[in-house]
């Protein structure tokens, strides 16, 4: 999960393009979270973001043409 915020926090263009997706779908800009390795609260705050935009960033990754697959565990 790490490595998908840090896929999109650190290019502006594929953070557009999963803006693109979250604003159709939840109608305003919504960013994703990266947990600090030092604090444990973060960790919850990066989980619930990525699992509410997590269809947003699928459909992003296939428009990157980037093959990461996400599991339920």
């Amino acid at each position: 999960m790490r490595k998908v915020v840090k896929l999109f926090k650190r290019s502006p263009v594929r953070n557009d393009n999963l803006q693109y997706y979250v604003k159709s779908e939840d109608k305003k800009e919504l960013t994703l979270l990266l947990d600090s390795k030092t604090r444990w609260s973060t960790l919850l705050t990066m989980f619930e973001r990525f699992h509410r935009l997590k269809n947003s960033i699928r459909k992003s990754l296939i428009d990157l043409d980037l093959h990461i697959e996400f599991s339920d565990e």
